[in-house]
């Protein structure tokens, strides 16, 4: 990048941003910290920042179903949970059944295991009531309309 006129600086301060369909449906699969970072630098980019008609129409289309893949991704942690607490019981009985592992130890690992997993869901919990529903009000769309009216 040595070889561009004004150097890469340059570059940053004149190029032409373009993004594609699945960098925008990622926003509704992101956490929202993530999620404002991202949008924050594609609205640092404005007026430089494009969008193909292509891309805005697969957005359009896949929006919803980007939408609905977050509620199932909660599911899903919540089901690796529930399958974590299954293998932790069988694992503690076991090493319970071992009479050469003391009792204590086996204790103490059910405790903060399942403490820890106790937290580990009530994070995800908190996670899943906390993120919007984008089907009824969606700040991102609003975002993205603002940021690529008359670019696309």
């Amino acid at each position: 990048m040595d070889h561009l006129p004004g150097g890469p600086d340059k570059a940053w301060d004149t190029a032409v941003l373009t993004v594609d369909a699945n960098v925008l449906l990622d926003l509704y699969r992101y956490h929202a910290a993530t999620r404002d970072s991202i949008l924050a630098a594609l609205e640092a980019f404005a007026p430089r920042v494009w969008i193909s008609n292509q891309a805005a129409n697969e957005f359009i289309v896949n929006r919803k179903r980007a939408i609905i893949s977050a509620e199932k991704t909660f599911r899903e942690a919540n089901t690796i949970l529930e399958e974590l607490a299954k293998s932790l019981d069988s694992g503690v009985n076991k090493l319970k059944g071992n009479r050469l592992v003391p009792r204590g130890a086996v204790e103490k690992l059910r405790v903060r295991a399942g403490s820890a997993l106790a937290e580990a869901r009530a994070k995800i919990q908190q996670a899943q009531s906390d993120h919007p529903n984008y089907l009824t009000e969606d700040p991102i769309l609003d975002r993205l309309l603002v940021l690529f009216e008359k670019r696309t």
